[in-house]
């Protein structure tokens, strides 16, 4: 059963960017009230009971990355290019090693976004450290 989540969400992952590579533009508005939850980051599945979060209002990104709450303002152009500002994070313990690694690829990923799709109730932001793949 894990063999096929995996297939799937690697499959969907695939086909998200197969479609967005020809250049695909998402509307800026797209992103404004919503929230998703991370499903995968560079095509492995997420893991765990910390699921990292994200929510959009007008200018303002925040969630949670795995062990701290984050808040980033955002910005976004006609092209489809995403990128966040200054990510600001609490400052929480965390003694889970796989979490406080999985909050580093979280936030290195949105750090180094350039763009971004929505298609079929998945958002995937890409970056030049990655690919970060979310579910509503």
């Amino acid at each position: 059963m894990q063999n096929i989540k995996r297939f799937i969400i690697l499959l969907s992952t695939l086909l998200t960017l197969v479609s967005c590579g020809g250049g695909v533009k998402s509307n800026p508005s797209s992103l404004i009230d919503t929230q998703w939850k991370l499903i995968s980051i560079n095509g492995v599945p997420f893991r765990g009971k910390s699921q990292p979060t994200i929510s959009f209002n007008a200018t303002r990104a925040s969630g949670f990355a795995g062990c701290n709450r984050y808040f980033s303002n955002y910005f976004v152009t006609n092209k489809g290019q995403l990128n966040f500002g200054f990510i600001a994070r609490t400052k929480m313990l965390c003694h889970n090693r796989s979490r406080r690694r999985l909050e580093r690829q979280f936030i290195a990923g949105l750090r180094t976004a350039n763009a971004f799709s929505i298609n079929n109730g998945f958002l995937v932001i890409k970056g030049t450290t990655g690919i970060l793949q979310f579910e509503q």
